[in-house]
């Protein structure tokens, strides 16, 4: 079979949603090398795929960049029609809205413009939920991450009187998020990661891109409120490029003096081969996000060993399991409570909660996941 991926929004920054369609796609070409697969990419060839666009049975194709919505709606479906296949498979984003090749199957991580909307700007929710419509009116097959979504995606269509009887909930693929691990730790390159990013001796870490939806203004507050009332805590830092609404977290800043501004860190987007290093030296990681498909950076962080504290919502306990610590969603008392928790944890509750996690990460990978998106297509 010959297999189309879109790949073009590996151009920008990863994150979760771009790493999913990497990873997969990757993992796709590696292991069931009897298909023929058809790359495409924003301006140049992602580095991830450098060497494997050598073999003989892959084949890269590069459009130039323009504005936006002019290439995700005119452009790319533009090429996408002079290609031939049994499959197109969009794993990060919608697929274009102009009527292009059959046989597509994309990928909706989440109802977050549904769910959680009013966190978006106006036109990108909106946006977004043209796009999800399109998907379940014209796709072959809508890939999603969890059973969460899953039945967010089965709920929204039964309660659609335009969706509902068409047999969306029967072409619905689930397909999770997974984790490598195969990258190696390496001293030296720690002392440069910790001097790259200007990073304290102890911090606490939260990674995720800087939106409302992620709940960093409440993690703030916690923790300004926690150094504020006395708690000797480690310096808390926020990795992970800007999104929509970003003056929202920032504000919660505003609050604070010198002595609690001096411990937190804004780190900006981390390259990805800084990553292992950056959890690999946390006390422990926080991801307080309100919403989430499937959740990946608490998965990348188990990885590698660091103690997890996350918000109990949506996917987060279906993913995680018993391997972290939980706080219940958008409380910040709780939130307080278990950040001095995780400071002050036992040896022996750590290492129970690694062995947790050590089945977690066994269930979550991305050879599991090609492997079943793999067996999806041959049915």
């Amino acid at each position: 079979m010959k297999i189309v991926f879109d790949l073009t929004d590996l151009y920008d920054h990863l994150t979760g949603i771009e790493r999913y369609a990497m990873e997969l796609s990757y993992h796709m070409i590696t292991r069931h090398k009897d298909n023929t697969y058809v790359l495409i990419f924003k301006e140049r060839v992602h580095k991830r795929f450098a060497e494997i666009v050598r073999r003989p049975n892959v084949r890269a194709v590069v459009i130039k960049k323009c504005n936006k919505l002019l290439f995700r709606q005119v452009v790319l479906p533009a090429k996408l029609s002079s290609i031939r296949a049994g499959a197109y498979i969009f794993p990060a984003f919608p697929e274009p809205w102009i009527s292009g090749p059959g046989n597509v199957i994309t990928a909706v991580h989440d109802m977050a413009c549904w769910d959680c909307g009013e966190n978006m700007k106006a036109l990108s929710a909106w946006y977004f939920r043209l796009s999800n419509i399109h998907t379940f009116f014209c796709a072959r097959n809508i890939l999603t991450v969890s059973n969460f979504s899953k039945k967010r995606i089965e709920t929204f269509v039964s309660q659609s009187s335009i969706l509902k009887n068409r047999g969306i909930e029967d072409r619905i693929l689930l397909v999770p998020d997974g984790f490598d691990g195969k990258q190696l730790i390496n001293a030296g390159a720690g002392v440069k990661v910790k001097e790259k990013y200007n990073l304290p001796d102890r911090y606490i870490l939260t990674l995720s891109t800087l939106e409302p939806r992620k709940n960093l203004a409440l993690l703030l507050k916690a923790y300004g409120q926690l150094i504020m009332e006395g708690n000797d805590i480690p310096d808390l830092c926020l990795a992970g490029r800007s999104g929509w609404k970003i003056e929202k977290i920032l504000s919660a800043k505003e609050d604070f003096g010198s002595e609690v501004l001096d411990k937190i860190h804004f780190l900006g987007f981390i390259e990805d081969n800084d990553l292992p290093y950056l959890y690999k030296g946390a006390d422990y990681f926080v991801f307080p996000s309100k919403y989430e498909g499937f959740g990946l950076p608490p998965l990348e962080a188990l990885g590698y060993g660091c103690k997890v504290l996350s918000s109990d919502a949506s996917a987060m306990r279906e993913i995680l399991r018993k391997s972290v610590w939980y706080f219940k969603n958008n409380d910040i008392e709780n939130l307080k409570s278990k950040m001095i928790e995780l400071c002050n944890v036992s040896h022996e509750e750590t290492i129970l909660k690694k062995k947790y996690a050590k089945a977690v990460l066994a269930r979550y990978t991305w050879e599991n996941a090609a492997d079943r998106l793999y067996n999806y297509l041959c049915r």
